[in-house]
Protein backbone atom coordinates (compact mmCIF):
# COMPACT_ATOMS: atom_id res chain seq x y z
CA UNK A 1 0.00 0.00 0.00
CA UNK A 2 1.35 3.45 -0.93
CA UNK A 3 2.13 5.53 2.16
CA UNK A 4 1.05 9.17 2.29
CA UNK A 5 2.37 11.23 5.23
CA UNK A 6 -0.55 12.46 7.32
CA UNK A 7 0.96 15.95 7.35
CA UNK A 8 0.53 16.19 3.57
CA UNK A 9 -3.21 16.77 3.90
CA UNK A 10 -2.97 19.13 6.88
CA UNK A 11 -3.11 22.88 6.55
CA UNK A 12 -0.63 25.00 8.44
CA UNK A 13 -2.85 25.76 11.43
CA UNK A 14 -3.71 22.09 11.84
CA UNK A 15 -0.04 21.14 11.73
CA UNK A 16 0.88 23.67 14.42
CA UNK A 17 -1.60 21.96 16.77
CA UNK A 18 0.40 18.73 16.45
CA UNK A 19 3.76 20.23 17.44
CA UNK A 20 5.31 18.31 20.35
CA UNK A 21 6.99 19.81 23.39
CA UNK A 22 10.76 19.61 23.72
CA UNK A 23 11.79 21.41 20.53
CA UNK A 24 12.54 25.12 20.09
CA UNK A 25 10.42 26.53 17.28
CA UNK A 26 10.64 29.48 14.91
CA UNK A 27 7.51 30.92 13.26
CA UNK A 28 8.53 31.95 9.73
CA UNK A 29 7.50 35.01 7.73
CA UNK A 30 6.04 34.35 4.27
CA UNK A 31 8.16 35.56 1.36
CA UNK A 32 7.59 39.23 0.54
CA UNK A 33 5.90 40.15 3.81
CA UNK A 34 7.37 42.92 5.96
CA UNK A 35 9.39 42.04 9.02
CA UNK A 36 9.74 44.29 12.06
CA UNK A 37 12.83 45.81 10.47
CA UNK A 38 10.74 46.92 7.50
CA UNK A 39 12.67 44.66 5.14
CA UNK A 40 10.88 42.09 2.96
CA UNK A 41 11.14 38.51 4.16
CA UNK A 42 12.83 35.82 2.07
CA UNK A 43 10.42 33.11 3.19
CA UNK A 44 12.94 31.68 5.66
CA UNK A 45 13.17 34.49 8.23
CA UNK A 46 12.04 33.64 11.79
CA UNK A 47 9.82 35.90 13.84
CA UNK A 48 12.19 38.22 15.73
CA UNK A 49 10.77 37.30 19.14
CA UNK A 50 11.76 33.65 18.62
CA UNK A 51 15.41 34.69 18.86
CA UNK A 52 14.79 36.31 22.23
CA UNK A 53 12.78 33.53 23.87
CA UNK A 54 12.46 29.82 23.29
CA UNK A 55 9.15 29.21 21.51
CA UNK A 56 7.17 26.11 22.39
CA UNK A 57 4.02 24.88 20.61
CA UNK A 58 1.70 27.30 22.46
CA UNK A 59 3.96 30.24 21.60
CA UNK A 60 3.87 29.32 17.90
CA UNK A 61 0.08 28.98 17.91
CA UNK A 62 -0.33 32.37 19.55
CA UNK A 63 2.14 34.05 17.21
CA UNK A 64 0.44 32.85 14.02
CA UNK A 65 -2.95 33.78 15.45
CA UNK A 66 -1.74 37.34 15.97
CA UNK A 67 0.31 37.67 12.79
CA UNK A 68 -1.17 36.33 9.52
CA UNK A 69 2.17 36.89 7.75
CA UNK A 70 3.61 33.83 9.51
CA UNK A 71 3.10 30.94 7.12
CA UNK A 72 5.67 28.31 8.11
CA UNK A 73 7.45 26.94 11.16
CA UNK A 74 11.04 25.91 11.70
CA UNK A 75 13.09 24.40 14.51
CA UNK A 76 16.24 25.80 16.03
CA UNK A 77 19.29 23.55 16.11
CA UNK A 78 22.40 23.39 18.27
CA UNK A 79 22.66 23.89 22.00
CA UNK A 80 19.83 26.45 21.98
CA UNK A 81 17.72 23.95 20.05
CA UNK A 82 18.17 21.20 22.66
CA UNK A 83 20.69 19.29 20.57
CA UNK A 84 18.82 19.06 17.28
CA UNK A 85 20.93 18.92 14.10
CA UNK A 86 19.59 19.14 10.55
CA UNK A 87 21.29 17.43 7.64
CA UNK A 88 20.20 19.64 4.74
CA UNK A 89 20.85 18.07 1.33
CA UNK A 90 20.54 20.81 -1.27
CA UNK A 91 21.15 18.70 -4.38
CA UNK A 92 22.12 15.20 -5.58
CA UNK A 93 20.12 13.51 -2.82
CA UNK A 94 19.95 10.19 -4.68
CA UNK A 95 23.75 9.96 -4.67
CA UNK A 96 23.94 10.46 -0.91
CA UNK A 97 21.11 8.05 -0.18
CA UNK A 98 23.25 5.32 -1.73
CA UNK A 99 26.24 6.34 0.37
CA UNK A 100 24.44 6.87 3.70
CA UNK A 101 21.96 4.02 3.33
CA UNK A 102 20.08 2.90 6.43
CA UNK A 103 21.84 5.45 8.67
CA UNK A 104 19.03 7.88 7.83
CA UNK A 105 16.26 5.49 8.86
CA UNK A 106 13.76 6.91 11.33
CA UNK A 107 14.74 10.55 10.89
CA UNK A 108 11.93 13.02 10.13
CA UNK A 109 12.28 14.12 6.50
CA UNK A 110 11.35 17.53 5.10
CA UNK A 111 10.83 17.96 1.37
CA UNK A 112 9.59 20.75 -0.90
CA UNK A 113 9.11 21.32 -4.61
CA UNK A 114 12.89 21.23 -5.02
CA UNK A 115 13.85 17.99 -6.72
CA UNK A 116 16.53 15.66 -5.37
CA UNK A 117 16.75 17.54 -2.05
CA UNK A 118 15.60 16.97 1.54
CA UNK A 119 16.32 17.72 5.20
CA UNK A 120 16.82 15.10 7.92
CA UNK A 121 16.45 15.78 11.64
CA UNK A 122 18.62 14.11 14.28
CA UNK A 123 19.64 14.58 17.90
CA UNK A 124 23.20 15.03 19.12
CA UNK A 125 23.93 13.44 22.54
CA UNK A 126 24.23 16.19 25.16
CA UNK A 127 27.76 15.16 26.16
CA UNK A 128 28.89 16.08 22.62
CA UNK A 129 27.22 19.48 22.31
CA UNK A 130 30.37 21.42 23.09
CA UNK A 131 32.48 19.33 20.70
CA UNK A 132 30.52 19.60 17.45
CA UNK A 133 29.93 22.26 14.82
CA UNK A 134 27.86 22.65 11.68
CA UNK A 135 29.00 23.67 8.22
CA UNK A 136 27.57 25.33 5.15
CA UNK A 137 27.64 24.27 1.50
CA UNK A 138 31.43 23.90 1.44
CA UNK A 139 32.85 23.49 -2.03
CA UNK A 140 35.60 21.16 -0.82
CA UNK A 141 32.92 18.77 0.42
CA UNK A 142 31.05 18.82 -2.88
CA UNK A 143 28.77 21.76 -2.16
CA UNK A 144 25.72 19.49 -2.00
CA UNK A 145 24.72 19.50 1.66
CA UNK A 146 25.11 21.46 4.86
CA UNK A 147 24.85 20.60 8.53
CA UNK A 148 22.72 23.03 10.51
CA UNK A 149 23.91 23.46 14.09
CA UNK A 150 23.10 26.74 15.84
CA UNK A 151 20.77 27.83 13.03
CA UNK A 152 17.13 27.11 12.22
CA UNK A 153 15.56 25.03 9.48
CA UNK A 154 11.99 25.23 8.21
CA UNK A 155 10.04 21.98 8.67
CA UNK A 156 6.51 22.76 7.47
CA UNK A 157 4.51 25.45 5.67
CA UNK A 158 5.03 27.85 2.79
CA UNK A 159 8.11 27.20 0.65
CA UNK A 160 9.33 30.35 -1.17
CA UNK A 161 10.88 28.59 -4.15
CA UNK A 162 14.36 29.16 -5.49
CA UNK A 163 16.52 29.33 -8.59
CA UNK A 164 15.61 25.80 -9.66
CA UNK A 165 12.32 25.27 -7.84
CA UNK A 166 8.89 26.85 -7.79
CA UNK A 167 7.02 28.07 -4.70
CA UNK A 168 5.02 25.44 -2.85
CA UNK A 169 4.97 23.75 0.54
CA UNK A 170 7.46 22.22 2.93
CA UNK A 171 6.13 18.79 3.93
CA UNK A 172 7.20 16.69 6.88
CA UNK A 173 7.32 12.89 6.85
CA UNK A 174 8.05 11.55 10.30
CA UNK A 175 7.52 12.18 13.99
CA UNK A 176 9.03 15.27 15.61
CA UNK A 177 8.46 13.61 18.99
CA UNK A 178 10.71 10.69 18.04
CA UNK A 179 13.91 12.07 16.50
CA UNK A 180 16.77 9.54 16.42
CA UNK A 181 20.37 10.06 17.47
CA UNK A 182 22.64 11.28 14.67
CA UNK A 183 24.58 8.48 12.94
CA UNK A 184 28.26 8.05 13.80
CA UNK A 185 29.50 9.35 10.45
CA UNK A 186 27.55 12.60 10.88
CA UNK A 187 28.82 13.12 14.44
CA UNK A 188 32.38 12.45 13.25
CA UNK A 189 32.03 15.05 10.51
CA UNK A 190 30.63 17.58 12.99
CA UNK A 191 33.68 17.08 15.24
CA UNK A 192 36.10 17.94 12.44
CA UNK A 193 37.12 21.61 12.12
CA UNK A 194 35.98 23.26 8.89
CA UNK A 195 38.62 23.32 6.20
CA UNK A 196 39.54 26.71 4.77
CA UNK A 197 39.67 27.60 1.10
CA UNK A 198 42.47 29.99 0.16
CA UNK A 199 41.16 32.22 -2.58
CA UNK A 200 43.52 33.96 -4.98
CA UNK A 201 42.21 37.35 -3.94
CA UNK A 202 43.31 36.74 -0.34
CA UNK A 203 46.90 35.77 -1.21
CA UNK A 204 50.00 37.92 -1.43
CA UNK A 205 51.64 38.43 -4.87
CA UNK A 206 54.39 35.95 -3.88
CA UNK A 207 51.80 33.34 -2.84
CA UNK A 208 49.79 33.88 -6.02
CA UNK A 209 52.93 33.42 -8.08
CA UNK A 210 53.94 30.25 -6.24
CA UNK A 211 50.45 28.73 -6.51
CA UNK A 212 50.19 29.57 -10.22
CA UNK A 213 53.53 27.92 -10.96
CA UNK A 214 52.29 24.78 -9.23
CA UNK A 215 49.21 24.70 -11.45
CA UNK A 216 51.09 25.45 -14.68
CA UNK A 217 53.82 22.91 -15.31
CA UNK A 218 55.56 25.03 -17.90
CA UNK A 219 55.62 28.01 -15.46
CA UNK A 220 55.18 30.48 -18.33
CA UNK A 221 55.33 33.98 -16.72
CA UNK A 222 53.55 35.58 -19.65
CA UNK A 223 50.61 33.23 -19.21
CA UNK A 224 50.55 33.97 -15.49
CA UNK A 225 50.74 37.71 -16.08
CA UNK A 226 47.84 37.54 -18.51
CA UNK A 227 45.79 35.54 -16.03
CA UNK A 228 46.29 37.89 -13.09
CA UNK A 229 46.47 41.20 -14.92
CA UNK A 230 50.14 41.97 -14.03
CA UNK A 231 53.32 42.36 -16.01
CA UNK A 232 55.57 39.33 -16.51
CA UNK A 233 58.34 41.06 -14.62
CA UNK A 234 56.08 41.44 -11.61
CA UNK A 235 56.03 37.68 -11.26
CA UNK A 236 59.73 37.20 -11.93
CA UNK A 237 61.11 39.68 -9.42
CA UNK A 238 60.58 38.18 -5.96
Amino acid sequence: MFYIPFQSYMNFNQFVKTLPEGLVYAPIYAKGTRMNSGKPATGKNPLEASYEQKFGPADVALAIQRNPDLKAVGVFTGIRGNGIVILDVDRNLSKYLKAWGSSLDGAPIITSTKANAAKYLFRVPEELWADVKGHGLRKEDGGDYEILWGRQGVVFGAYPGGKVSKPGQYLLDGDLADIPTAPDWLLAEMKQPPRTINKIGNLTPRERHSRSLDKNRDGNPFRLAHRYGSSPLGFLVL
